[in-house]
């Protein structure tokens, strides 16, 4: 076959189907959009937020894990802050054993 017979064939079958081919090309189009228009959100978010971080002053930022404050018994409650505790504890225990204190 030469390729003005697989032309003509390729065009002849188009336009025996002319409602698949014309929906085809629509999705074709619609998803290209689609595509365009995500990456083009994605951009201007991106600059966005990085206006916003340069508005602070800070070229940059540290994200540090402040855990996920699961507490499993106590029913539940924060547990108590007992540094002041041992800090007296020590105060007493210097005393008793006649450390010198700092």
């Amino acid at each position: 076959m030469e390729y003005s017979e697989n032309l003509k064939v390729a065009f002849q079958s188009v336009r025996s189907q002319l409602l698949r081919t014309v929906l085809t090309a629509l999705i074709i189009g619609i998803g290209i959009m689609a595509l365009v228009g995500i990456l083009t959100a994605i951009d201007a978010i991106n600059g966005s937020i990085s206006e916003n971080f340069q508005s602070m002053g800070s070229n940059s930022f540290t994200i540090q894990n402040r855990g996920m404050n699961i507490r499993i018994g106590n029913k539940g409650r924060k547990a108590k802050d007992s540094s002041q505790l041992i800090i007296i504890r020590l105060h007493v225990l210097q005393m008793i054993l006649n450390f010198p204190q700092q």
